[in-house]
């Protein structure tokens, strides 16, 4: 009866471990490699043509970087941000799939901060920028999707299978008491390569266990990348005509939301709002005196992805409206997303856009640009 009451507590040990590990494994077994969205600290800076503010899912940590290569030649790059799931990142891997449940607009907080330079009117400014964002529903996020979690449930609940049984015939093969076998760090550590060895063998004549969760994730950024979600976000940016901060002044504010929703499988419409309120300066030329004024700008833009996660183009319109010239201008724009490998994505972007387009001396200009986003991979 004691022998039996053992066996039972050896079993359950994995059990209860496989059953803990699939609660708090979210950060290592829910990371997706979806496209990496636009940073408010990045976009206020002037870091992308457009005004709209891309969603994507939730990443713990991720860089932009604006094009650091232009007419052949390395640059400086003009400017860089940061962004991070504060809770997210504290929680990592002790996350419970059921306290992430309770939270989820917690968890999708994001704060980034930025730096960046410009030039006005052969002027140069460094500017710093610190933005936040939460999303308020995203239908495609892996972390609850319950098929997922169902289907990764029978994943591990195979591991678990596979070492109980591998576990209780290495007990039946020992002639040795159960309680030795148990206590003896020796036997254990035999016990330890002989499910290892077994699980090999098992590994050469049917797909791995990492190989079908790469296989489910595969699957499901496939048919997920461009479900409905919203999101919320706003940025403060500080300007200083040096790098030192303490000559650092206010100088926007900046607020969006966008919508996003799925077109068939194969595309994705979004929708955007911006809105800028800009504190600048000028110099009067009758008093040569330094005159402060403020003005805002809003923004109304759409943009169309189609293709796939991997690889996808777009085609966006944007209206804007300048209160500083109380003009209205707008930017065509089209580009790609690429994913260059896990965690690293190319933005291409080349667009046209009029300021005060009802202007007939006005004339259009394009636009050109790339840069460079950066996460944590998915494994």
């Amino acid at each position: 009866m004691v022998k039996k009451i053992l066996l039972l507590i050896v079993w359950l040990i994995p059990i209860l471990t496989f059953s803990q590990n699939s609660d708090t494994s979210l950060v290592k077994h829910y990371r997706l490699d979806f496209a990496i969205p636009d940073q408010p600290a990045f976009s206020i800076m002037g870091g992308t043509p457009s005004d709209i503010l891309r969603p994507s899912n939730t990443k713990e940590l991720s860089a932009s970087i604006s094009e650091f290569y232009n007419g052949g030649s390395l640059i400086i790059p003009k400017s860089f941000a940061l962004e991070g799931a504060p809770f997210l990142i504290a929680k990592s891997n002790k996350l419970t799939l059921e306290d992430f449940d309770k939270n989820k607009i917690l968890y999708s907080l994001r704060i980034s901060i930025g730096t960046g330079s410009e030039t006005i009117e052969g002027n140069t400014r460094m500017n710093l920028a610190v933005g936040a964002r939460v999303t308020l529903f995203d239908k495609g996020d892996l972390k609850s999707d319950i098929k997922y979690r169902k289907e990764l449930w029978e994943l591990t609940s195979k591991e678990l299978d596979l070492e109980t049984l591998y576990k209780n015939e290495f007990i039946q093969s020992q002639d040795t008491p159960l309680m030795m076998i148990i206590t003896d760090s020796t036997l254990n550590e035999k016990m330890k390569e002989y499910i290892a060895l077994k699980k090999e063998e098992y590994e050469k004549k049917e797909k791995p266990f990492l190989k079908k969760l790469k296989e489910t994730k595969e699957k499901y950024k496939k048919e997920n990348w461009n479900k409905q979600k919203m999101d919320l976000a706003y940025a403060f940016m500080g300007s200083a005509p040096d790098s030192l901060l303490k000559s650092l002044k206010s100088s926007k504010h900046a607020a969006w939301m966008t919508y996003a929703n799925p077109v068939g499988k194969w595309g994705q419409l979004l929708l955007g709002i911006n809105y800028n309120h800009v504190m600048a300066d000028s110099i009067d030329s009758s008093t040569n005196e330094t005159v402060n004024f403020n003005y805002n700008v809003a923004s109304l833009i759409s943009r169309l992805y189609v293709g796939s996660n991997k690889f996808k183009g777009f085609v966006e319109a944007q209206y804007k409206y300048e209160g500083a010239f109380e003009t209205n201008n707008y930017l065509v724009n089209a580009g790609s997303e690429i994913n260059i490998n896990n965690g690293i994505w190319l933005i291409l972007t080349i667009g046209i856009t009029q300021n005060d387009f009802s202007n007939e001396v006005s004339k259009p200009s394009l636009l050109t640009g790339f840069n460079f986003r950066f996460a944590l991979p998915e494994k």
